[in-house]
């Protein structure tokens, strides 16, 4: 369990390690180990003004080597299970064990420059789908969609801070996003 507080904290803790590259607008991969840490990294990659790309852990080196080809990560958010499949892949991208990022010193400085440069057009995140021919194939998402279908999804289904949600998808889906979403801007709770 982590209270929002905790949450932001370690979000803009991996965001701040990110910003020591001073880099903006990439794609950040973040490997998807179903718990709390994959969240962070999540919204740790957007805290730093970059989009993240979440990479299933449990999926082939050959097809996390055609993600990365496509969106060209400058780091993975990985934890220790991951290290040798991510490891695998023939990338100038930088792994980062989440679980030795969540306590960074947070540079406040950095992160507001991040989002005063930030626009609504801006990428929150690709999602990668397996692909008709097995190839994946990649959707990318404004936070200006996540932010307009989270309106809709809220005022739909009367989601609030008292809602409950039970994580059930990954968050490689397209799914999780109303559920993932919808939590962080009603203050609901989200069960795995």
């Amino acid at each position: 369990s982590v209270t929002f507080a905790q949450f932001v904290k370690e979000c803009k803790s991996v965001a701040s390690r990110i910003l020591q590259k001073d880099i903006r607008n990439k794609a950040i991969a973040v490997y998807d180990n179903r718990d709390v840490n994959t969240l962070v990294g999540m919204f740790g990659t957007m805290y730093s003004g970059n989009h993240y790309v979440v990479i299933d852990s449990h999926s082939p080196a050959d097809r996390i080597q055609k993600i990365y080809d496509v969106a060209q990560p400058v780091f993975a958010l990985i934890e220790a299970q991951n290290t040798e499949l991510a490891n695998q892949i023939k990338s100038d991208c930088v792994n980062l064990d989440i679980t030795q990022e969540l306590s960074n010193k947070i540079d406040d400085k950095k992160l507001s420059m991040a989002r005063e440069k930030s626009i609504s057009t801006d990428l929150a995140y690709i999602l990668f789908t397996s692909g008709s021919t097995g190839a994946p194939k990649g959707t990318a998402v404004s936070h200006l969609s996540v932010i307009t279908y989270m309106e809709w999804y809220i005022s739909a289904l009367g989601v609030s801070e008292k809602t409950t949600f039970g994580s059930q998808t990954s968050f490689y889906f397209s799914a999780s996003v109303s559920d993932t979403y919808s939590v962080v801007f009603c203050g609901a709770t989200l069960q795995s």
